[in-house]
């Protein structure tokens, strides 16, 4: 992880991990909880892909990282519920959707639970891949599904699938709520290995989208907001 100074363009190496890997373990996605720690995720890439099982998480605080949990394929988009006593964390090659106990004052996880199965349920295609994730109002979940073209809005205790959101891209990555009174969604997409005539035929791929809706619950929490 570093540190870059925007005016300079110029960056310092504050913190690594795994460094007798030279680099092949690397992070993926993170995010901030609500007291600014902030969780971070990795993948092990091999000469034949993504190695399976050996994505890790990790939590940055105090100068330093810790990995928290493990036996991950591709960690990816990652939540909490208003009360903070769950954590959310989306594996995008495992095609699942797992969470955890949380305790935001000690900033630990614990008892992974299987939450979505997307190969066993029939609420998802072959193409979906959860990717990146948010919460709403409500405490549903939202999840990019990357190779799906979609936003999915999900039971954050059951795991089904309550609502979907197309979007003209398949590649769709990372869904997030903003605007002034927080009742806009902002979702990026990607034409990663995209041909001429892929990208052709996706002309909004790599372009993010804003997704609107009548509902007053359709609206997020601020996480996170960092001192001034």
């Amino acid at each position: 992880m570093v540190k870059l100074n925007w005016a300079t363009k110029k960056y310092t190496v504050i913190g690594e991990v795994a460094p007798e890997l030279k680099g092949k373990e690397r992070f993926n996605d993170g995010k901030a909880d609500k007291l600014g720690r902030l969780w971070m995720g990795t993948i092990l890439d091999s000469d034949k892909g993504v190695v399976p099982g050996k994505g890790n998480l990790y939590k940055w605080e105090d100068g330093k990282f810790t990995k928290v949990a493990d036996n991950f394929y591709l960690t990816n988009g990652m939540t909490w519920p208003k009360d903070q006593k769950k954590m959310f964390i989306n594996d995008s090659e495992g095609r699942k959707i797992y969470v955890f106990d949380f305790d935001l004052e000690k900033g630990t996880i614990a008892n992974k639970k299987l939450l979505v199965d997307c190969d066993n349920s029939t609420d998802w295609t072959v193409n979906d891949h959860p990717d990146g994730l948010t919460i709403d109002i409500t405490d549903h979940l939202w999840a990019s599904s990357y190779a799906g073209g979609r936003v999915v809005k999900i039971d954050p205790n059951t795991g089904d699938v309550v609502d979907t959101c197309s979007i003209p891209c398949p590649l769709t990555t990372t869904p997030v709520f903003g605007g002034t009174n927080m009742d806009e969604m902002f979702v990026t997409t990607a034409y990663l290995n995209f041909g001429p005539d892929q990208r052709t035929a996706h002309p909004t791929c790599g372009q993010t989208h804003k997704i609107t809706s009548d509902s007053k619950l359709f609206a997020g929490n601020v996480m996170y907001r960092p001192k001034a």
